[in-house]
């Protein structure tokens, strides 16, 4: 018998035998959508989009959630961690921000939540595989899917 992770004194488990009653992990397929929980997090983020020390940590709390179990819900329907969604949500801000504005890229990213310039540039890459100069003018509309 297991305890825990652990075994009692004396007792050996057969490595043979396996879990019949394991469940599969949890995907963004298997997991119903918490549309109220996704638009109270999103409305939470883009309310403090200026402060770039807005964390996971503050936006769990505030939804009386722990810390991991908005990462395990998160992750289960988004298929994105609160980190991804927190960073998704501000590169799109960027991207208004810069599409209709005469901002620098210093006040947009101040604006749009990050540390630095430099920081969102890497965060644009990584989320649209592009500068944040290049959006700059007529380009066509980008956005991070949030949801």
């Amino acid at each position: 018998v297991v305890f825990f992770g652990r075994k009692r004194k004396g007792e050996h488990t057969d490595s043979t035998v396996s879990d019949t009653h394991s469940t599969p992990p949890a995907t963004a397929a298997t997991i119903p959508i918490d549309h109220e929980l996704v638009s109270r997090a999103t409305t939470l983020v883009e309310q403090h989009l200026a402060t770039p020390n807005y964390t996971v940590e503050r936006l769990a709390q505030v939804l009386c959630m722990d810390r991991t179990g908005l990462y395990k819900k998160m992750t289960a329907m988004l298929g994105k961690t609160p980190t991804a969604f927190i960073r998704g949500i501000r590169v799109n801000h960027a991207v208004q921000l810069i599409q209709t504005t005469s901002l620098t890229m210093t006040e947009v990213a101040e604006q749009s939540g990050f540390s630095s310039a430099s920081y969102m540039a890497k965060c644009f890459q990584e989320d649209l595989g592009k500068n944040p100069s290049e959006l700059k003018g007529n380009q066509p509309k980008y956005s991070v899917d949030s949801t």
